[in-house]
């Protein structure tokens, strides 16, 4: 008997110590259960999870009869909004349209939305600015192999030596080759813009664009765009 009841004690304190290390299910075991002492302990036991996981937890507890008031107390705590005099507003990124459990619901997919948007938009971004600074580095490498001392004080055939005579450059443009059509213009999703010649574009089977082929107007230069950076293309602007 004694060993038996060691042994239960042994489990309740492992059972303790796992709902102590995972809140979340903590949480989740309280609201199912008729305790409102422990639903009240449970909600002020997740403020360290992330904001997400956080509002979402105390979103599905806002109908629960015995941790409304905690709950939407521990909501308005975590996003700093209060409800205007009659408990009314336009929603997200105001204050939900009533303390319910489908108003905070509505509230919680907005912010998801544009969080979601904004995670995209940064990774957009960053692609966009990888491409520039690989643009650059390789524009970079082609400068130095050109200015460096590779085939410095080398004579001509003249005589003279290539220091001695450098090549003078035309300040006039340089027309781009004639089977390279009309220049075009890509907009990008962040709102930057390119005029270039598009050699060729690659769709997927159901004939989504993939990635765009160009050729940049300045240097003659060609790269490959995802179809991912791109908002819109205008084909033949000149």
């Amino acid at each position: 008997m004694r060993i038996a009841a060691l042994r239960l004690l042994l489990l309740a304190l492992m059972a303790g110590l796992l709902g102590a290390a995972d809140p979340a299910a903590a949480f989740k075991k309280a609201m199912a259960s008729d305790d409102s002492v422990a639903k009240k302990d449970a909600i002020g036991a997740i403020g360290s999870l992330p904001d997400a996981d956080v509002l979402a937890l105390l979103v599905s507890a806002v109908d629960d009869r015995q941790a409304h008031d905690a709950a939407v107390a521990a909501l308005r705590g975590r996003t700093g909004l209060q409800p205007t005099s009659r408990n009314r507003s336009a929603g997200y990124p105001g204050y939900p349209t009533a303390d319910t459990g489908a108003a905070w619901g509505q509230w919680l997919a907005a912010r998801t939305k544009e969080k979601d948007a904004e995670k995209k938009s940064a990774e957009q971004d960053k692609k966009l600015k990888e491409l520039e600074e690989a643009k650059k580095k390789k524009e970079q490498e082609g400068k130095d192999g050109k200015d460096g001392k590779d085939g410095k004080g080398e004579k001509p055939a003249d005589g003279t030596t290539a220091d001695a005579a450098p090549e003078k450059k035309s300040s006039l443009a340089v027309e781009p080759p004639a089977d390279l059509g009309r220049p075009d213009r890509i907009l990008f999703k962040n709102g930057g813009s390119l005029v270039c010649y598009i050699l060729s574009k690659r769709t997927d089977a159901d004939g989504v664009l993939q990635s765009v082929r160009i050729v940049h107007l300045d240097d003659g230069g060609e790269e490959i765009l995802s179809a991912d950076l791109i908002s819109r293309i205008e084909e033949d602007i000149r």
